[in-house]
């Protein structure tokens, strides 16, 4: 056994330091095997459970890299949605800014021009009175739609340059959608500017008769775009058609079999129609549209003429055929006023519609109409696909974007609804200024509110990616500082061993020198 071999306190000295460089020597090349000089807590206990926890740090920060990187890419998705409805909503607003000026462009269906011969374009800056049959104080009025008529009177001075500069500033001044000008006959033509009807009545004396812009001295003139006449209805409970007539307010003066309503075309073609609350003509709204359509038929007294309800309106239209008709007259004959939606009509007396050439530009309207509707069709669409991993803000859907490890630290992207009624852009209706300016009006405000929107995922975007680089540049941070506490340096690590290596050479040869005293008792024997 080794205890039973006696060593000199030379031999223990340097096989005990033969063993310390041995031992050095395995733990310099298990570093430099590990990469690490702290590669368990017996090797250094706080720079081991240090690292640890710096090292968990970085773990988690670096888990979070990967939410962080889904939030930007959510938020590229919303860009892409906003970019595409910006488009979309440009368009629309292109689509009705069209349909605005096809609608001025017919208001020529609106329109009283002149027929006199007395107006040649040769006098226009000479007195009308002097040159026409018109006389001095004679005065006219001019309205559109449900404006407030303008009134004008002629002096002994006044011109057709004159009164169409005086129309013209009036309006100008008081805001209203009508306008004069002078044709390339010279004659005196009168319009609206915004697509509603326009009507026109001698007040005082004939002077509008006498310059051949209405035909009726004795009743006001009204002239439709597109020829169609459009009579609200009112009354208690809910109308539809097969509401009584009698009950509602715009019929409540027909109340005995032998009160009519009288439709001609042209001054020609004429259907009287019996209503009465017992009468044997059309008792309902839908009965009234049957007769006016049953004579509008060809070959019918009202050829050309079309009538029909509008539920959502609650209103009854009356449309010319621009092809066919240029007037048509509404005459009642109840022993009161009625009210059709124009004025009233006392009894007996004729109201005159002039039909315009307006129906291609409502045709064009239409499908202006129809396209905005697609487009707003469209916007729903995109709405749904902006989506990303389940999450959409242009939804609805709400971001959480977490920056550090407890969530202390976070970041929430409010989502929006900007679907098209989300962004207040309701279905087209051009048949009106109005309406086209409502649509214009909604476009707008979408546009302004998508447009705020993008630049509130922008900002944070940018804030997500700077966190982003913020959270990588900390990870590297936490990397470095715990491998400043356990990794090992291999070049130290390497000069320790080259040094242990020959420290354990010198030993041996220590030993060798030490063991030569104990030889030197051989050469006794």
């Amino acid at each position: 056994m080794s205890s039973d071999v006696v060593l000199s306190s030379a031999l223990r000295s340097n096989l005990l330091t033969l063993q310390n460089t041995q031992n050095q020597i395995d733990r310099t090349q298990f570093r430099l095997a590990t990469g690490k000089k702290v590669n368990s807590a017996l090797d250094n206990p706080q720079n081991f459970f240090t690292a640890q926890s710096i090292g968990n740090r970085a773990n988690d920060l670096s888990r979070l890299l990967d939410g962080i990187g889904q939030s930007i890419r959510a938020i590229e998705a919303a860009d892409n949605g906003v970019s595409a409805l910006t488009g979309l909503l440009e368009q629309a607003d292109s689509i009705a800014t069209q349909a605005q000026s096809q609608l001025n462009s017919a208001s020529s269906s609106a329109v009283a021009a002149s027929d006199s011969s007395e107006l040649d374009g040769t006098n226009a800056s000479k007195a009308l009175q002097a040159e026409t049959t018109v006389s001095t104080n004679d005065a006219f009025s001019i309205a559109v739609g449900e404006e407030t008529a303008e009134t004008f009177t002629i002096s002994d001075t006044t011109t057709l340059n004159s009164l169409v500069s005086e129309i013209n500033d009036r309006a100008s001044a008081e805001d209203k959608s009508f306008r004069a000008s002078i044709t390339s006959e010279g004659q005196l033509q009168i319009s609206s500017t915004n697509g509603e009807r326009l009507t026109l009545d001698d007040t005082t004396g004939t002077a509008l008769n006498d310059l051949g812009v209405i035909e009726s001295a004795s009743a006001a003139e009204t002239f439709l775009p597109g020829g169609s006449l459009e009579i609200s209805l009112s009354g208690t409970g809910t109308i539809d058609e097969n509401t009584d007539l009698s009950s509602l307010t715009e019929f409540t003066g027909f109340d005995t079999t032998s009160d009519t309503l009288t439709i001609s075309v042209d001054g020609a073609g004429t259907t009287t129609i019996l209503i009465g609350d017992s009468g044997t003509g059309p008792q309902t709204i839908d009965d009234l549209i049957d007769a006016i359509n049953e004579a509008g038929v060809d070959g019918g007294n009202l050829e050309g003429l079309t009538a029909s309800f509008d539920d959502s309106n609650d209103s009854i239209t009356i449309t010319a055929d621009s092809a066919e008709i240029d007037t048509f007259e509404l005459t009642s004959n109840d022993g009161s006023a009625v009210d059709l939606g124009e004025g009233q009509n006392t009894s007996g007396t004729a109201t005159i519609f002039r039909s315009g050439s307006g129906a291609s530009a409502n045709d064009t309207l239409t499908d202006l109409a129809s396209d905005f509707n697609e487009i707003r069709s469209q916007i729903n669409s995109i709405v749904d696909d902006a989506n990303y991993r389940g999450t959409n803000l242009l939804s609805g859907d709400d971001l959480i974007t977490t920056f550090n490890e407890d969530g202390s630290s976070t970041l929430t992207t409010e989502g929006v609804t900007f679907t098209a009624s989300g962004l207040g852009v309701s279905e087209a209706d051009f048949t009106s200024a109005s309406t086209i300016q409502a649509s214009v009006d909604d476009i707008e405000s979408a546009l302004s509110t998508v447009r705020r929107f993008g630049n509130t995922i922008a900002n944070d975007l940018s804030i997500i990616q700077t966190r982003q680089d913020f959270t990588q540049q900390s990870i590297n941070t936490l990397e470095a500082g715990r491998d400043d506490l356990i990794v090992a340096d291999q070049n130290e690590e390497g000069a320790n061993l080259l040094a242990l290596q020959t420290r354990q050479q010198l030993g041996v040869t220590s030993l060798s020198l030490a063991a030569q005293s104990q030889q030197a008792v051989l050469r006794l024997f």
